[in-house]
């Protein structure tokens, strides 16, 4: 279904210096891999350019975000680790703990959570309303 193409399009992330995704014919080749969702609708919005908005409200949100590489997790406004200094995943008690739920902070306190635009849901039909991102 949709949910698929967001880790279509993270498995095939191109190189910092590779524009791969502009290419219209990557996206829907990415986006036949995820069943359902290619289709007439679909396929017009993506040539026509319907979702460059988002991506550049995306892109804009991140070049404000203070993000500088990924994976990254952005929790209550403040980055959380979850790679350690030697490359790997943290472990799931050193990532709760890093959370601190017991001592978050009051909403609109500053550092408040950075909110990234959502993408447009596609028209793949009615069975996508309930599911798609």
């Amino acid at each position: 279904m949709a949910e698929q193409l967001p880790r279509n399009l993270f498995a095939a992330q191109p190189a910092e210096d590779d524009d791969a995704f502009a290419d219209t014919g990557v996206l829907l080749r990415l986006a036949e891999e995820a069943d359902g969702l290619r289709g007439p609708d679909f396929d017009r919005k993506v040539t026509e350019g319907f979702y460059l908005p988002w991506a550049r409200r995306v892109s804009a949100a991140f070049e404000t975000s203070g993000v500088t590489g990924m994976p990254t997790v952005v929790f209550d406004g403040r980055p959380v680790t979850v790679i350690n200094p030697l490359g790997y995943a943290v472990t799931l008690e050193a990532f709760l703990a890093e959370l601190n739920l017991d001592r978050r902070r009051p909403p609109g306190s500053p550092g408040a959570a950075h909110r990234f635009p959502r993408l447009p849901r596609p028209s793949v039909g009615q069975d996508c309303a309930a599911s798609c991102v």
